[in-house]
């Protein structure tokens, strides 16, 4: 499987954002913690590995990012960078064909990932990883079930 991290997760600030989402050109910023299954953002937001925010559209909005599966880490301590995102790797590999309905492989689709860092482990119990489906190109509708 040779797949691309895409970034890192990181701690969110006190005052998380209300989640407005779901109605076409309806967009607000979001913190990775307020973020779910079924959201769709722009790659334009990842301006580094360690990602904050994010601008959640409508998905009938132009994006090219969707969230597609959302997976929980469990332990008491962090495992690591690289064995957290080989978690990340293989959960988000697992779900990929039942979202899409097309196996990785077949996909024109990139598959990538937010994860914990050791920091919003230990200070928030951070233990959520979060799938994410990007096109090539901006699309206007889910991509879920899309065989693409």
């Amino acid at each position: 499987m040779d797949v691309k991290r895409l970034a890192a997760r990181v701690c969110a600030s006190a005052g998380a954002l209300t989640l407005a989402v779901g109605l076409a050109g309806c967009s607000e910023e979001s913190t990775l913690f307020d973020i779910s299954v079924g959201d769709c953002f722009n790659s334009s937001d990842i301006t580094s590995e360690k990602v904050l925010n994010v601008e959640v559209l409508g998905c009938r909005d132009a994006h090219d990012i969707e969230v597609y599966a959302a997976g929980t880490m469990e332990g008491d301590e962090f495992p690591g960078r690289d064995p957290a995102s080989a978690w990340a790797e293989s959960f988000c590999y697992s779900e990929f064909e039942g979202f899409v309905g097309l196996s990785y492989e077949q996909s024109a689709l990139q598959m990538n990932w937010f994860y914990p860092t050791a920091d919003t482990w230990n200070e928030h119990g951070d233990r959520e990883v979060l799938c994410l489906l990007q096109s090539d190109q901006p699309v206007t509708s889910s991509l879920r079930g899309s065989a693409r």
